[in-house]
Parts: structure tokens; sequence; C-alpha cells
């Protein structure tokens, strides 16, 4: 919880931000922060609900054609 409510990726990070250091150095080879779908995380989830939707959709409709 503490590492997604403030963008903490690596474990330095961490420590950095437990020991309440104001800058906290960051890896650029750390994996890629996601900006927008950690701002927008309602917006995100249903645009993934909706993608899954569809291709489950036009999955079942053409097994659906190749069984009848």
């Amino acid at each position: 919880r503490i590492k997604r409510e403030n963008d903490l990726v690596t474990y330095r990070e961490i420590l950095a931000f437990m020991n309440g250091e104001a800058n906290i150095e960051r890896d650029p080879r750390a994996l890629p922060r996601r900006a927008w779908p950690t701002k927008h995380r309602l917006a995100y989830d249903l645009l993934t609900f909706i993608a899954a939707a569809a291709i489950g959709g036009a999955l079942g409709f053409a097994v659906w054609g190749l069984l009848n």
C-alpha cells in the first residue's frame, strides 16, 4: 500500500521514504511508472473490463459460428 500511494518501486526508495528523506533518488532502470492508470484507477479498470468483454464476445461469437 505504501508503495502504490507514494509511487515507490525499489527497496532503496522504500527505505529512503521510511527514513523520512525528502529527496528520494530514482533508479532509471526500475520498473516504468504508469502515471495514467495510477491516477485514473476507475477509468483504467473500466477500459480493461470493456476490452476484455469485447475480446471475449468476439471469441465466443466465432466459436458459436464454427460449432453451428
